[in-house]
């Protein structure tokens, strides 16, 4: 089949998607994709919840660093988180020596952790497409707005498919949904 023909048949599937909810062809399973993360633990619990991907983690250290949320800094509370953390890597390099695998249940959910992902584009969409809307929490965000990235610049077309993805940032993400729950209670 000329690839123009292709390209047609593809963007025609693609319109058929008016929202997110709108799951993408069976066929969009054949493609795979592998991406190599290394993010907190915290937004990792989140993302590895998906079940329609195989994944692989290593232990859970303090030797890859730790994300620092922007609202602790901004609430002038800084100093105190990094003590706090460099306490717990401490602990964490004196237990690590005789208990390696019990070390990591000193590990605060902010140092990273590096694991592997293998996806097919159907799950991709949706996953890219629910872990990038404005109430995501950053750091997952801002993997799931890689991970589109990453397929758009090897396979554009197919890309295409992933157009519900928010590429824009939000400070405080979730900050309106809460305000929404809240005034549902008053």
């Amino acid at each position: 089949m000329p690839q123009t023909e292709k390209t047609r048949l593809i963007k025609q599937a693609i319109d058929l998607r008016l929202h997110r909810r709108h799951k993408p062809e069976r066929g969009l399973e054949m493609a795979f994709y592998t991406f190599d993360i290394l993010g907190d633990y915290g937004m990792y619990r989140d993302l590895q919840r998906h079940r329609m991907l195989t994944q692989e983690r290593q232990p859970l250290t303090t030797r890859y660093g730790y994300d620092t949320p922007d609202e602790i800094e901004d609430a002038g509370l800084g100093a105190e988180y990094h003590r706090a953390m460099v306490r717990s890597a401490d602990a964490f390099e004196t237990i690590v020596k005789d208990f390696p695998h019990e070390a990591q249940y000193v590990v605060p959910m902010s140092y990273n952790i590096r694991w592997y992902v293998h996806i097919n584009l159907r799950a991709l969409i949706w996953l890219t497409e629910i872990r990038s809307t404005p109430q995501g929490h950053t750091g997952y965000r801002k993997i799931a707005q890689e991970m589109f990235k990453k397929v758009e610049a090897v396979q554009p077309l197919l890309a295409k498919y992933m157009k519900f993805v928010d590429l824009n940032e939000y400070s405080l993400g979730r900050l309106s949904s809460e305000q929404r729950q809240e005034d549902k209670h008053v």
